[in-house]
């Protein structure tokens, strides 16, 4: 004969309030913002024993995601070159945008 098990912290337990024979099976739901740590489902054994331990709900963290973005710009002047009737010019810029 297995334990009875009526509650669990931050949720709920599915099954007779009763203390249970072997082949019994009782559930476990977790109230919003929970998450069950353990089996959803354990089971009475022949050994008088639950087949898992007795599952705990835990207050689910919400880790914000971050987002990092960088923009660099390398830029260098122009160069102007005369030569008689020639005139030569350049530019060159580098725009660079990294996200992690």
């Amino acid at each position: 004969i297995c334990s009875k098990i009526s509650s669990i912290k931050n949720g709920k337990v599915f099954g007779e309030d009763r203390l249970h024979i072997e082949g019994d099976k009782i559930s476990f739901t977790c109230n919003p913002n929970y998450l069950l740590d353990g089996e959803e489902v354990i089971r009475c054994t022949s050994t008088g024993q639950w087949n898992a331990s007795e599952p705990v709900c835990k207050l689910q963290v919400h880790t914000p995601s971050t987002t990092i973005s960088t923009t660099s710009t390398t830029a260098q002047a122009t160069t102007q070159v005369q030569i008689p009737s020639t005139t030569i010019s350049t530019t060159s810029a580098t725009t660079e945008t990294t996200t992690q």
